[in-house]
């Protein structure tokens, strides 16, 4: 019998029905896709092309954060590599993602993603996404306008060359500033195309399954088509990179999930062959993040969460109603842009003891993951006089898109941020709260080296090991709890998965009959660290993957019956 309305649904992630064949449904398709961002228009795309129908689900316009992102995407053994005279290929990459992934999931998927990765980036190419060519050799978290094949982790860092010889892999998609959303609109346009069939400004409340356990559908609340543009005010207003907006933004989720509960209208849509959840992280979920990172739920109103209203933790909830088991939840991308501009890297960071503890030219996410480990997240970065001066120049000349992007961020926290100067060492440990003893034992340390040419303690770059001088200094503030620091996070974590199909799989490591996922919403390639690039080709992996398996499903219940002769 159908539930009638939202009361009698209660909001519970799971209803059970006797059979899919004699519910009342109002809308079915092969396969139902929630969340229609990167991995979601992915796996569409996948399915429709290969004769199944999609209907695709999202709670606001669709994009997710995959159209806020730099648009990269990593890839080993492409053809613009090759154009730009870069030797790789998929074996070398394994051998790098090795030491950034672990084993966070199993060695042959990991070998699959690494082997399967240019050709994702042509099937991306063929479905209207265009990649820039330009080679940039720097050092930088995001390269300059007019350059688009990038050094995007940590490849140059001593550590991993002595284990895989670097080579950039992050293709970034044509475009200025940041491109994520020219890659999602040249795939939604394809989409749109297609037969794949939207519904959006609709929230998923329930999976339904049947009485053998399987997931057969969805329950969700569809907004009016004369709502869903006030709906959407409310995700618009608050962009991830949108900073000192955090508690406006908690306001706006909660706005808009009162305005579907109020108005949505509930939708049950069968999915013949299987669900895929691709909703994305949980960074707009406080309680979920209180749970798994309690210090960056201390500091949410200070940081900028990389999602959308969107990542709301909505495939996880739904998940493990049904059992399913988790990876990587406590796995969180902490972003703190060092450079540009590039002088700062040449600074040494420290925490409130006065003790340096990072590679100051590490990935932005190496770094910012090393800040958040800190004591209450508190560090500085210690630099001379003369490099903030050079540093400053670096702004001023690196063009308007970098100036705002990087530049006035750096600016900023210079100038608001809490930042200390002294002539003296003594005098700017007593200003930022620091042992006098232990900061001048450090920097001590740290010019030794320098001399030396060699980091022994962290394998800082040589291009960027430079003495301090003897002062005048200055001290940088780049704690969590400091606004103008602009640190960044996101979610790594989700759903554990079956990595050959991509099924949910439960704690026992049974698969959910029915129920796969992608993108952000698993526990996946990068849900133990990110560098820039990999969650976008893992949506593309991990999409595709989901939609194949469900294809094996569609075309295993269409296979003519074997007669007794057989």
């Amino acid at each position: 019998m159908k539930v009638a309305d939202m009361n009698s649904l209660g909001g519970e992630p799971v209803i059970s029905i006797d059979s899919a064949d004699t519910f009342q449904w109002d809308d079915e398709a092969d396969v139902v896709v929630v969340g229609y961002g990167g991995a979601g228009i992915c796996a569409a795309l996948e399915l429709v092309e290969n004769g199944a129908s999609v209907i695709a689900i999202d709670r606001f316009n669709g994009g997710g954060a995959t159209a806020f992102s730099g648009g990269v995407v990593y890839a080993a053994g492409t053809d613009i590599q090759r154009q730009n005279g870069v030797e790789d290929d998929p074996d070398n990459m394994l051998k790098y993602l090795r030491l950034e992934v672990g084993d966070i999931v199993k060695p042959e998927t990991l070998k699959r993603f690494c082997d399967d990765s240019a050709a994702n980036l042509q099937w991306l190419q063929a479905h209207g996404v265009v990649f820039g060519t330009k080679l940039y050799t720097g050092k930088t978290t995001y390269p300059p306008e007019g350059y688009f094949l990038q050094y995007s982790g940590n490849e140059k860092v001593e550590a991993y060359c002595r284990e895989a010889k670097p080579a950039p892999r992050g293709h970034r998609t044509l475009g200025r500033g940041f491109t994520g959303n020219k890659l999602y609109h040249a795939l939604r346009q394809t989409a749109d195309q297609s037969a794949i069939r939207p519904m959006l400004h609709t929230i998923v409340q329930s999976l339904v399954v049947d009485r053998s356990g399987r997931v057969v559908g969805v329950a969700a609340l569809q907004l009016s088509r004369d709502k869903q543009a006030e709906h959407q005010k409310y995700y618009d207003k608050f962009p991830p990179t949108a900073p000192f907006k955090e508690a406006k933004a908690e306001a706006a989720g909660r706005a808009a999930r009162a305005m579907e509960t109020e108005h949505g209208q509930l939708r049950y849509v069968r999915a013949k062959a299987g669900v895929i959840l691709s909703t994305g992280g949980f960074a707009f979920n406080l309680d979920m993040l209180s749970q798994h990172a309690p210090v960056l739920t201390q500091h949410y109103k200070t940081m900028m969460r990389l999602g959308t209203l969107g990542d709301d933790g909505t495939a996880v909830r739904l998940g493990t109603a049904l059992g399913a088991d988790t990876a990587g939840m406590d796995a969180m991308f902490v972003g703190r842009v060092q450079s540009p501009p590039a002088a700062l890297l040449d600074g040494i960071l420290v925490n409130q003891a006065g003790d340096r503890f990072a590679n100051e030219a590490v990935y932005v996410g190496t770094l910012g993951r090393a800040i958040a480990d800190q004591p209450e997240g508190k560090a500085w970065l210690i630099m001379s006089a003369k490099d903030v001066r050079k540093a400053m120049r670096q702004v001023v000349t690196g063009g308007f898109d970098a100036f705002m992007r990087f530049g006035a961020p750096a600016m900023l926290n210079l100038l608001l941020g809490g930042t200390k100067r002294a002539r003296d060492l003594d005098v700017l440990a007593s200003k930022c709260g620091l042992n006098p003893a232990r900061l001048r034992q450090t920097i001590r340390r740290y010019e030794d080296m320098v001399r030396d040419r060699h980091d022994d303690d962290f394998s800082k770059l040589k291009d960027h090991l430079k003495s301090l001088g003897s002062g005048p200094y200055v001290a940088m503030n780049v704690s969590l709890a400091n606004r103008f620091s602009f640190i960044t996070f996101h979610t790594l974590g989700g759903l554990a998965l079956e990595e050959t199909t991509g099924a949910v799989r439960r704690a026992d490591g049974s698969s959910i009959p029915g129920l796969y996922a992608a993108g952000r919403a698993t526990g996946s390639i990068p849900s133990r660290t990110y560098i820039s690039g990999l969650s976008l080709a893992d949506c593309v992996f991990t999409g595709r993957r989901a939609a194949q398996s469900c294809l094996g499903v569609i075309a295993a219940e269409n296979r003519p019956s074997l007669s007794l002769s057989d």
